[in-house]
């Protein structure tokens, strides 16, 4: 839950909640944790502030990553946006999902293909990432047409 000590972000962490889920936090400052904690988030990381160059980058998604665990977040809420957004996608579940969130700029084209058509929040059917469990097993051969 990016943005958790904001009006909507502890709206969304309260409903998190509410449905069952473990809410990770992510905020700008501790005093920020604490506030989306006392509203029920489980567990929280505190990012700091962007923008980000590529290394920041990559080690804004790590904490995520590493906040969210081996699987991944199945979904991520973001009231934020830019930078932020592009890290916390990089820690999304295999068909995790980005309700109404705001894809970073080089990732919408790929939400307009067809094959995510019938949700373009799913990131896992627009990134052109495969499934693990089909990566691992070899693919049957088709027969020419």
């Amino acid at each position: 839950m990016l943005g958790a000590a904001g009006g909507v972000g502890v709206s969304a962490v309260e409903l998190g909640k509410a449905y069952g889920a473990r809410v990770i936090a992510a905020v700008s400052s501790p005093d920020k944790l604490a506030f989306a904690k006392k509203h029920g988030a489980d567990d929280g990381v505190v990012y700091p502030p962007g923008p980000f160059d590529k290394a920041g980058a990559k080690a804004l998604a790590d904490i995520f990553k590493k906040a969210c665990g081996e699987n991944g977040a199945d979904v991520i809420y973001d009231p934020v946006g830019g930078d932020y957004s592009e890290a916390a996608l990089r820690a999304i579940a295999w068909e995790g999902r980005l309700p109404g969130g705001r894809l970073p700029g080089r990732h919408r084209q790929a939400a307009a293909q067809p094959d995510a058509a019938a949700n373009p929040a799913r990131w896992s059917a627009c990134s052109g990432a495969r499934s693990p469990a089909r990566s691992r097993r070899p693919t049957p051969p088709t027969s020419p047409s």
